[in-house]
């Protein structure tokens, strides 16, 4: 038993330090998203009157980086959300090994 117990404790190591990587990825990711999407708020204000294609063009510009943005947070919670799939695993696996006879 204890073998096993070593064994799951190890692989819950290494799952939440999985866990914390991707998590620390989507905070990053995530803090520049709203970045962009403060700077693009600023922009639409600031051409919300302006009828200058140029100005039309980086507003649109700014649109995509920030669709752009947002799905690749999107794509990292689903990673992250998959480590913590991993994480409850071994919780469970943990609790069976640790189970009273």
């Amino acid at each position: 038993m204890s073998e096993q117990l070593i064994r799951e404790a190890r692989k819950l190591e290494v799952r939440l330090e999985d866990f914390v990587k991707e998590n620390d990825e989507l905070v990053r990711e995530a803090r520049g998203c709203l970045e962009n999407l403060k700077e693009l708020a600023g922009i639409m204000e600031e051409t919300e009157t302006v009828c200058d294609p140029a100005k039309k063009e980086e507003l649109r510009q700014r649109r995509l980086a920030a669709v752009k943005a947002l799905a690749t947070v999107i794509k990292r919670e689903g990673k992250t959300q998959h480590e913590r799939s991993h994480l409850i695993e071994s919780y469970a696996d943990l609790v069976l090994v640790l189970g009273v006879d």
